[in-house]
């Protein structure tokens, strides 16, 4: 008798259970990397074989193979657990594991189907079982009566020794060893990294999907683009330095020794290029010396920058068969429009590959990043295996929560150390993620490499812009604020207005309107506005006006929020910004004289200050902080904020507190909360927003053939067609936006709520 491992209707050939089981050890030899460093009791590729055998061997029970056929439904076709416990007995007579190898065999193939949790939350373990036993037995007696068929199928000797359930006490001391009495960070990464091989693995073949094999991205690709797309200007001539500076530096790298990387430099000087350029060439290196394909992952910390980096890349690598991966809560899996002419077979295809990771370059953002990184979620740590031995860069780093610091910087590092990462943090205002190690008990001097050695000179050497503090006291209605900036603004000039919350800036949008109505009739003047209260399909239209009004001289005034401080290339005449973070002012200074123009020498950013708006969005330290440090000044010229952002970075580390139960919880492996003590699933890097709604707006109300999304999505939604749901997901997301719950009590038709 065949046994099966899955069955499909869409075409394919049922699976055989013996191919599933080689298919999955296959691919994880496949994804695992040779270099990763774990301490010698960790050994690092032999439990591959176990897991990849073993994880489900249970699926061979009668009660599976009938559910497959959809003619039996219950708890005795679950397979994870009598899988895991015939591989660590099997391990135990048959292999050299540790006690401690062991039990992570067993730990992580009865929660493959599942997310990670505590420990102590195992049934097994905690002595819950009894139900699980009886079940167990029954699941037992099964295979065994089948044993001949089982051995000939899986070429595995099957014996009643292998069931035996007498381990429990052996399990607990292993577990209280490395969950209380030597908590260790290894154990983390390890059991992290083998759980990741096996989930992707695993869900690779299940959905027949084939590992993408890499190739190694041309050296002089980032060479080639700047020669043939930028024209030749001053401020080209510092970004060459700026990217030949830093290429020079792969030359010096010692790819063992060297893994942890700054780059700092102020905005608009080429980052982006040239951290691409050193990721390529510093691949090229690791190809020739390990003959290993590292992937690139780039990250970043807002969708709208995304959007525009993914255009970038594509036009770099036009004319190289690169897969470059975009993978975000609003991605689709398709490149182009010609990728949804495929099957729906591709289609599956195609959407494990991109939850996967399966390319040369994975352009994602910083809340997918971390939580793979910090996390316990099934869906998310199917990624943390491509974290070995990737190349890494995190850009505009200085948008992760200061309360995350340590935390990050500690995973950061360790991440390097156990899986060979190499990571770059790239910024204009480098924060202080590595300063407050020792608060997680950590004896480890970390020192990253900075790759623009003498950056201060950069800084110093641009005169593009000046912050003016001292313009006000305190606003107390939108009407100072109009007479404040009718007399700074300056006729005829391009302006940035930068706001702490939605609300204000939509009530001095209305009142700039208002005051310019004229001159915006005679199309003399354009008053936009962008915040993520606008839907992100108008939010890019939006930016590509203002670039374009920008690039004729037409002036625009855009009123915004925080969503326009990094990343998004525009370049206004002046700008005026509400308090808040020191390094967000310095973001919006980024977003003026940006080429560097001549003529516009220091241009104007402007410090507003409604300070209870401040003191909602940031809480009472981090304004407190920026006042005092600007308004020691009467003005802040460009080639001063380099000394002041490391003053306002230094001066928030030793105030603001920084949450380091999380790094706790990893040591000690618990994913989840327990007796009061937070988990691994508490970290949190964008807050949880209570009283929130996600709000779809038809901005074509009216005009039916402009509908098709709305009708086609509630149609698969009613449907319950999860693969339609997926597909249409990205162009319906194009149209929602999030609102407070009291701000949404009578909408007019073209909303539509979605809890």
């Amino acid at each position: 008798m065949d046994l099966f491992s899955h069955k499909y209707d869409n075409g394919h050939k049922d699976k055989l259970l013996q191919q599933h089981l080689f298919n999955v050890e296959t691919n994880m030899k496949d994804l695992f990397y040779p270099y990763v460093n774990f301490p010698s009791y960790l050994n690092s590729e032999e439990i591959i074989s176990f897991i990849g055998k073993f994880h489900d061997l249970g699926k061979a029970t009668s009660f599976f193979q009938k559910y497959l056929d959809n003619k039996f439904h219950g708890s005795k076709k679950n397979h994870a657990f009598i899988s895991a416990i015939v591989a660590y007995n099997f391990s135990k007579a048959k292999s050299t594991l540790s006690d401690i190898e062991n039990f992570f065999l067993y730990y992580i193939i009865k929660n493959h189907h599942t997310n990670l949790t505590y420990l102590k939350n195992d049934s097994f373990l905690n002595g819950s079982f009894i139900d699980g036993k009886s079940i167990f037995n029954i699941q037992k007696k099964d295979l065994l009566q089948q044993k001949a068929n089982i051995e000939k199928a899986l070429n595995i000797n099957i014996t009643d020794k292998y069931f035996n359930l007498d381990i429990d006490d052996n399990m607990n001391r292993v577990a209280r060893k490395i969950g209380k009495k030597k908590p260790r960070i290894e154990n983390y990464f390890f059991l992290n990294y083998f759980f990741s091989l096996l989930i992707e693995a695993d869900k690779l073949d299940a959905s027949n999907t084939r590992l993408i094999q890499r190739q190694c991205i041309l050296s002089d690709s980032i060479d080639i683009y700047i020669k043939k797309k930028l024209k030749s200007t001053d401020l080209k001539s510092k970004k060459n330095r700026v990217k030949i500076e830093i290429e020079n530096k792969i030359l010096e790298i010692d790819i063992n020794n060297e893994k942890l990387f700054t780059l700092t430099a102020p905005t608009g000087i080429g980052k982006t290029l040239s951290s691409l350029n050193f990721a390529i060439k510093l691949q090229n290196k690791i190809q020739k010396e390990r003959k290993y394909i590292p992937q690139i992952i780039y990250c970043l910390p807002f969708i709208n920058i995304i959007e525009q980096t993914e255009k970038i890349l594509f036009d770099i690598f036009s004319d190289e068969n690169i897969r470059i991966i975009k993978h975000h809560s609003y991605s689709d899996i398709f490149s182009n429009e010609q990728d949804n002419k495929n099957s729906y077979y591709d289609y599956n295809n195609y959407q494990m590959l991109t939850k996967t990771w399966q390319g040369e370059i994975v352009l994602t953002t910083f809340v997918q990043f971390m939580h793979t990184l910090i996390g316990n979620k099934n869906r998310l740590l199917k990624k943390f295996s491509h974290l070995a031995g990737s190349i890494i860069i995190l850009d505009e780093v200085q948008a992760l929560d200061c309360k995350y610091w340590p935390l990050i910087g500690a995973s950061l590092y360790y991440l390097t150390k156990y899986l060979d990462a190499k990571i770059v943090l790239m910024t204009a205002t480098q924060p202080y993620l590595f300063n407050n190690i020792a608060k997680l008990e950590i004896a480890e001097n970390i020192k990253p490499r900075e790759l623009l050695t003498n950056y201060s000179y950069y800084f110093k050497e641009l005169k593009r812009t000046k912050i003016i503090p001292k313009i006000n006291e305190l606003f107390t209605d939108n009407k100072d604020f109009l007479q404040c900036f009718l007399k700074y603004y300056q006729k005829g000039k391009s302006c940035l207005i930068v706001l702490n919350t939605i609300k204000r800036s939509k009530d001095i949008f209305s009142l700039l309107k208002e005051n310019f109505k004229n001159e915006i009739e005679n199309k003399n003047y354009y008053v936009l506005y962008l915040s993520t209260a606008v839907v992100p399909k108008k939010r890019i239209t939006i930016i590509n006006k203002v670039k374009k009004l920008l690039k004729n001289n037409i002036p625009v005034i855009l009123i915004s929020t925080q969503s326009i401080e990094a990343g998004v290339d525009i370049d206004f005449d002046m700008g005026f910004r509400d308090i808040g973070p020191f390094d967000s002012i310095i973001q919006v200074a980024g977003r003026i004289n940006r080429e560097d123009t001549k003529g516009r020498e220091y241009s104007p950013l402007y410090i507003i200050n409604f300070e209870k708006d401040a003191f909602n969005v940031y809480g009472d330290i981090i304004p407190a902080i920026s006042n005092k440090i600007l308004l020691k000044y009467s003005e802040i010229k460009e080639e001063k904020y380099s000394e002041l952002i490391d003053e306002y970075f230094e001066t928030l580390s030793k105030q603001e507190s920084q949450d380091i139960t999380v790094f706790d919880a990893m040591k000690s492996l618990n994913y989840t909360e327990n007796n009061n003590k937070k988990g691994v699933d508490s970290f949190a890097l964008i807050k949880t927003r209570n009283n929130v709604v996600n709000v779809f707006i038809d901005l074509y109300s009216g005009k039916h053939k402009k509908r098709w999304i709305l009708e086609r999505y509630l149609k698969a939604v009613n449907n319950k067609n999860r693969e339609k749901i997926l597909r249409l997901k990205r162009c319906f997301n194009q149209y929602v936006i999030s609102c407070n719950k009291d701000c949404i009590k009578s909408l007019p038709a073209q909303y539509m709520i979605f809890d």
